[in-house]
């Protein structure tokens, strides 16, 4: 029996939640369509009655204060329905066109003037042609007849400075320069002697000697072929 029971109870319970389902479908069913469309009819038609109202006041207001005249014809052409357009059309297809002759000149009492005769114009002869002229024959000029000349005379030689006789070039024997020793600047690597005022290494020329050596004491110098060692005096 408990077991009965039990099973009741569930069937009871899901029937409820099945119940209470439906009902929070049916709450939460959006609203119908066909309502808002009924609430917004209303409103459209008055605003278009609106719009129309203050469109006749304005052309009323405006067709009352500025008055344009009309012209007959043009009443008359607007009182015209098509039918008469069309009537009247017709009768004017079938009438037969009017040709007027054209009016006679007119006719002049007076006669007409006699043309005035021509006198004739007496045609003068042609003129002779006239001969041309005849160029003379050219002559070609005589040449110049050339005249003996006398013999050019020959022109004088200026007459040519005379010679001085040449100096006599006494020719001293060579002697060996003076050289006196001054001083010596002894460095292993570059060393210097002044000789005549002269400060000079080796290599150096003075009165065309060249410096050979250069010692502590004494200084080897060339001049020619001839070489010789100076030293202090």
């Amino acid at each position: 029996m408990s077991l009965i029971n039990d099973a009741l109870k569930r069937a009871n319970e899901q029937k409820a939640r099945q119940a209470s389902a439906a009902e929070l479908s049916e709450e939460l069913r959006p609203a119908d369509e066909s309502a808002e469309t009924s609430t917004l009819w209303p409103i459209g038609i008055f605003a278009i009655c609106l719009v129309g109202s203050a469109w006749f006041a304005w052309a009323w207001w405006h067709g009352g204060t500025s008055k344009v005249p009309i012209h007959a014809d043009v009443v008359e052409a607007a009182a015209r329905t098509p039918v008469q357009e069309a009537a009247d059309y017709a009768d004017q297809s079938l009438e037969p066109p009017v040709i007027t002759p054209p009016e006679p000149a007119a006719e002049t009492s007076e006669p007409a003037p006699e043309p005035e005769p021509v006198s004739p114009v007496a045609s003068s002869p042609p003129a002779p042609a006239r001969p041309s002229p005849v160029s003379a024959p050219v002559v070609p000029a005589p040449s110049p007849i050339r005249t003996a000349s006398a013999p050019s005379q020959p022109a004088t030689a200026a007459p040519l400075p005379a010679r001085t006789p040449p100096i006599p070039v006494s020719w001293a024997p060579a002697v060996f320069p003076a050289l006196t020793l001054q001083g010596i600047y002894f460095r292993p690597a570059n060393p210097s002697v002044v000789i005549n005022s002269r400060t000079l290494h080796q290599g150096d020329e003075i009165a065309g000697a060249r410096i050979l050596a250069i010692d502590r004491k004494e200084v080897t110098v060339q001049w020619r072929n001839e070489v010789r060692v100076i030293g202090f005096q």
